[in-house]
C-alpha cells in the first residue's frame, strides 16, 4: 500500500468520525464541504487528528476551503507535509 493510500485511509477514518451523518459510499472526490457532510467543527477535528497522527502542524495559509473539499484534497495536503513542506 502506498503512502498516499495510507494517508487517504486515515483521512477517511477521521472524516467519518467527524461527520454527523455518514453517506453509504464516501468516495475520494465526494464534496465534503459544499454538500454539508463536513462542517467547520468537523474540519477542526480532522485537522487536529491529522496533526496528531502524522506529527505535523498545518500552516494557517493552508487552512482554506479548497484543501478540505474532499478526502483526496485533504490527503494531498497531508502528504505535502509528510514530504517536508
Amino acid at each position: 500500500m502506498s503512502d498516499s493510500n495510507t494517508t487517504l485511509d486515515e483521512v477517511r477514518r477521521l472524516v467519518c468520525e467527524a461527520m454527523s451523518e455518514q453517506p453509504a459510499d464516501l468516495q475520494p472526490d465526494t464534496p465534503l464541504l459544499d454538500s454539508g457532510l463536513l462542517d467547520s467543527f468537523g474540519v477542526l477535528a480532522v485537522i487536529e487528528g491529522l496533526e496528531q497522527r502524522f506529527g505535523i502542524a498545518f500552516r494557517n495559509e493552508d487552512l482554506v476551503q479548497g484543501n478540505f473539499q474532499s478526502l483526496r484534497a485533504i490527503a494531498a495536503l497531508t502528504d505535502q507535509y509528510g514530504k517536508g513542506q
